[in-house]
């Protein structure tokens, strides 16, 4: 495989990993508060609720992230190139923060956070997780094998 098809599939990769998983953590956030409501929810709920959110909320969370991602993992990119010893930790480092920004963006802008599952510090950490998660899924992709492949 080219080393561009690598990065193009990579990044895709690390854009859908980190889409799906922070939608799921926000939708299973916005349960869980139900739940300490008194609220019982089922599984079967909790699995409708996840897979709405994946189409509803998705294509728009997912956008954000794919262009946040696209200046954060070009820019680890960067560093990666003269600092390989880097590749381990910075792409995830890189998903993470680009997610925290565009949070923080969302939220100065709109003055309110729109993600309802990010505001909590657990529920933003948990969106920076699947941020990192995203990078880490970019980094794997993206390494070369020992023989140069």
């Amino acid at each position: 495989m080219k080393p561009w098809h690598r990065r193009v599939l990579g990044f895709l990769a690390a854009a859908l990993t980190a889409t799906l998983l922070a939608t799921t953590a926000s939708t299973q956030s916005v349960l869980a508060s139900l739940g300490g409501l008194g609220v019982e929810v089922p599984l079967s709920v909790r699995f409708e609720a996840t897979v709405h959110d994946w189409l509803g909320m998705g294509p728009l969370y997912g956008a954000l992230i794919t262009a946040g991602f696209l200046v954060a993992l070009l820019t680890a990119g960067v560093i990666v190139r003269f600092a390989p010893a880097t590749r381990g930790w910075l792409y995830p480092l890189a998903g993470a923060v680009a997610v925290a920004t565009i949070l923080i963006a969302m939220k100065s802008v709109f003055e309110i956070s729109t993600i309802a599952g990010a505001r909590t510090l657990a529920g933003l950490a948990m969106q920076m997780l699947a941020g990192a998660a995203g990078g880490w899924v970019f980094g794997r992709v993206t390494r070369r094998n020992i023989d140069g492949t």
